[in-house]
Formats: structure tokens, sequence, C-alpha cells
């Protein structure tokens, strides 16, 4: 019972990445440049957490150091990398 809450929460979260990076992705840059900036750190914040916890249940290390990256992701570079953590979830 606990496994299949834990994969109907990971699906959901996984669904609502997909549903979130569409929207972030219709923002126009060029009008809203300092929020877009913003919501793609915060997504990666995201991401760089979920990497963190990936490798704490994997029993693995991970290259972070913090809960953000010094860099900035492209968007679509994100989104793969975001999708490929859901996967693996």
């Amino acid at each position: 019972m606990p496994q299949q809450i834990l994969t109907s929460l990971f699906a959901q979260k996984s669904w609502a990445n997909r549903e979130l990076f569409d929207v972030v992705a219709s923002v126009t840059s060029t009008e809203h440049a300092s929020e877009l900036h913003m919501a793609i750190r915060m997504l990666n914040h995201i991401y760089v957490v979920d990497r963190i916890f990936r490798a704490h249940l994997a029993g693995e290390t991970h290259p972070y150091t913090a809960t953000n990256t010094p860099e900035t992701p492209e968007l679509g570079e994100l989104h793969f990398a975001v999708a490929e953590t859901d996967r693996w979830f």
C-alpha cells in the first residue's frame, strides 16, 4: 500500500511538472524577463533538491553543495532533466 501511494504521488508530481513547464514556456521573455528568470531559478531549486533526494534514496553521492546552482539553466534543458528525474522516481 505505501508503495502504491508513493507511485501515485510521483506520477502526480510528474504531471504537475509537465503542466508547469508548459505554462512557463509560454511566458514572453522580453516582456517578463525578470519574472521568467525567477521562475526558472525556482524550478531549478526544486530539481536540485529532487536530485539530492534521489541520491540519498539510492545511497549515492551527489555533486551539489547548495540547493540551487550558481548558473541558471535554459528552460528546455531544465525541463528535459526534470522529466528524466521524474521517470526515475
